[in-house]
This record gives structure tokens, C-alpha cells and sequence, in this order.
């Protein structure tokens, strides 16, 4: 099997990096937006007598797929950040890999350099 780079590992490592720090953005973003809602929607629950059982059910669903929303944006940005780190690891891996094998050739090579 002939595997192929389309991009060079340096942009690959900087798209990866990018998609977290938009993550991390995203979820900071919507974190205090959504703490302000929360506050909002419950503040409006707790002081107003005024609304139907409906509305108060309406309002309880929307805070609760709101905080959903969160949990699943923070997992996205677990998520991504967990891959970088892993396609990291990988390429030190590799590194190791070939400047041991590098090193076993000049070891090798200095042998055969002796010998002669």
C-alpha cells in the first residue's frame, strides 16, 4: 500500500493547532453566553408567576439543550486536542524511529570505514 502526503506534515501540524485554538474560541465563547442565558432563563423561572406551565416547560428544555449544546462543543475540543496530540506523539515516534536507524547505518558504516 503506497500511502501519499498531499500536505507537508508542517501545514498539517498548523491546521490541527488552528482547528483546536477555534475549538477552545468556540467553547469560551459559548460558555459565557450561555452562563449569562442560564441566568437569564432561571432568574425569569424563579421571580415571574405569570407564565403558563408551558412556557415554564419551554424555557426549562431550552436551558437544558443549551447546557447540552456545551458539553458537546467542550467534547469536540477534547476531541481535536486529544488527535493533535496523539498525530504528535506519532511523529516523535517516527523521529526516534529513523535517527536510530541512522544511527545503526553510521555505526555500520564506521565498522566497514575500519575494517578497510
Amino acid at each position: 500500500m503506497v500511502k501519499t502526503n498531499y500536505y507537508p506534515d508542517q501545514d498539517f501540524e498548523r491546521f490541527m493547532f488552528r482547528s483546536e485554538r477555534n475549538r477552545k474560541v468556540q467553547f469560551y465563547v459559548w460558555l459565557v453566553c450561555s452562563i449569562v442565558i442560564q441566568f437569564g432563563i432561571w432568574y425569569i423561572l424563579l421571580t415571574n408567576t405569570n407564565l403558563s406551565f408551558e412556557a415554564q416547560g419551554f424555557l426549562c428544555f431550552i436551558s437544558l439543550i443549551a447546557l447540552c449544546c456545551l458539553v458537546g462543543l467542550w467534547y469536540c475540543w477534547m476531541n481535536t486536542r486529544r488527535h493533535r496530540q496523539n498525530y504528535q506523539k506519532m511523529r516523535q515516534k517516527q523521529r526516534a524511529e529513523t535517527h536510530a536507524l541512522l544511527d545503526e547505518l553510521e555505526a555500520d558504516r564506521g565498522i566497514q570505514l575500519n575494517q578497510d
